[in-house]
């Protein structure tokens, strides 16, 4: 008798020592079957599954995966993890920023006007509306017939020229808001150009699973990003809860290049189309609107010399030193209010 034998035939294999089968490997149609001990263990699997017998009971079942499903499951695991993991840490950032940017200005100017002012062509015809709180973005600074109170700046393209303008502009009265895209070099202001007194970062929602709606409480969550920073500042407007909202220079029309001051930047270089930006801005405005009629019906926010906003809003219009209604009424823009900023 033969200590050991290695016998291999079509579809099955034994090894045998001392004329007893230690080892079998049986091929049938879609399994493979392995025995051992004598066969008192047994394994019968294919590429999904794998069941395991003792003295001929199934004690336990195995679902197997396919090695490159498995890989692309792993890989799309770690990605959403990371994912996952990135957005609640903006979330988290955008928390602890906010608290202290946002915070102090809940319905700090209920009962006071307050003039948000963007960077179109049309800001040329605006006449000064006194007593009233200035919110501008970008470069607008640069119209020195207006003292502004805040200033708010996210993209590169809006100040990039005027950056040491921009920061040294009051910087004692001037309250600054920078924010976070997360959208790489292109687009980031720079860290080493922010002062570090009277200037705030916020985050917004870009690169988030799933966009934010406006939210009542900015200053816990990020604000909704857009193609025009003037929506961040609306934003902030609407949480200090005045009574009067004057838009002004927010025309929506990126695809005709042209602003107040300086040249547009080159939306081709970011592979960005104009009007679409455009048709997206506006598409903000009117959630805007929504969201202002629903949480603050009694803020009343005029347009002024509309243009791609026409017909939102109340629309007035220069006419000499005064404004008119679209009926050619004048429109009175005084109101008693006290222009002194509160903090809460």
């Amino acid at each position: 008798m033969k200590i050991y034998q290695n016998i291999s035939k079509t579809n099955n294999k034994k090894i045998k020592i001392l004329g007893l089968t230690c080892y079998q490997k049986v091929k049938t149609a879609g399994f493979i079957s392995k025995y051992y001990l004598l066969g008192l263990y047994k394994i019968k699997f294919n590429k999904f599954i794998k069941k395991h017998y003792l003295f001929g009971i199934q004690v336990r079942v195995e679902r197997l995966i396919d090695p490159k499903i498995q890989y692309l499951t792993d890989t799309i695991v770690n990605r959403t993890v990371r994912k996952m993991f990135n957005i609640n840490k903006r979330l988290i950032t955008a928390s602890v920023l906010h608290s202290k940017a946002f915070a102090p200005f809940k319905g700090a100017f209920r009962g006071k006007s307050i003039v948000l002012v963007g960077a179109g062509p049309s800001l040329k015809d605006f006449k000064k509306i006194p007593d009233a709180i200035y919110v501008g973005c970008n470069r607008v600074f640069l119209k020195d017939d207006i003292d502004f109170d805040f200033l708010f700046s996210i993209d590169k393209a809006g100040i990039d020229k005027w950056y040491e303008q921009f920061f040294s502009y009051k910087p004692e009265e001037c309250i600054k808001f920078i924010g976070d895209q997360n959208l790489g070099e292109k687009f980031q202001i720079p860290e080493n150009k922010i002062p570090l007194k009277n200037v705030y970062r916020y985050i917004t929602d870009a690169g988030l699973c799933v966009p934010n709606d406006f939210d009542l409480d900015i200053a816990s969550v990020p604000l909704k990003n857009a193609a025009t920073i003037t929506v961040q500042a609306m934003q902030f407007i609407l949480y200090t809860q005045p009574a009067r909202i004057y838009i002004v220079g927010v025309d929506c029309t990126v695809s005709q290049k042209k602003y107040f001051v300086g040249e547009a930047f080159d939306s081709a270089s970011r592979n960005e189309d104009p009007a679409h930006l455009d048709n997206v801005n506006i598409r903000c405005w009117k959630q805007i609107k929504t969201f202002a009629d629903t949480y603050y019906p009694d803020t009343q926010i005029i347009s002024v010399n509309p243009v791609r906003l026409e017909g939102l809003f109340t629309d007035i219009y220069t006419k000499g030193d005064t404004y008119v209604t679209q009926d050619g009424e004048i429109f009175d823009v005084d109101l008693e209010n006290k222009s002194s900023i509160c903090c809460g």
